[in-house]
């Protein structure tokens, strides 16, 4: 079961199109960015420490995370799609007139 979780954690994870995300998923689960001060980490290492802390958390923050990924990548395929409905202040439309 563990492992279906972490799968589906890997997929929500290379779905994601917006750094700001990535970068707090990888705060979330403490993940070192920088080498030193100057130079950043290979990404291959960082994603790899994501996933590594991800499964040593335990369940509710592995859970919590899953599902927040879930959520962001649902809304930003939303959003790309057009498939959120404008309210009538965002087009501009006045249906009092």
């Amino acid at each position: 079961m563990e492992d279906r979780i972490t799968t589906k954690f890997i997929k929500e994870l290379s779905k994601i199109k917006d750094p700001a995300i990535f970068l707090g998923v990888a705060r979330v689960l403490q993940v070192e960015l920088m080498v030193d001060k100057d130079t950043p980490r290979n990404f291959g290492d960082v994603f790899e420490d994501i996933i590594v802390n991800y499964e040593n958390s335990n369940r509710k923050r592995r859970r919590e995370l899953l599902k927040i990924l879930q959520q962001s990548n649902k809304c930003k395929e939303e959003v790309m799609n057009g498939n959120r409905t404008q309210s009538s202040s965002e087009t501009g439309s006045d249906e009092n007139v």
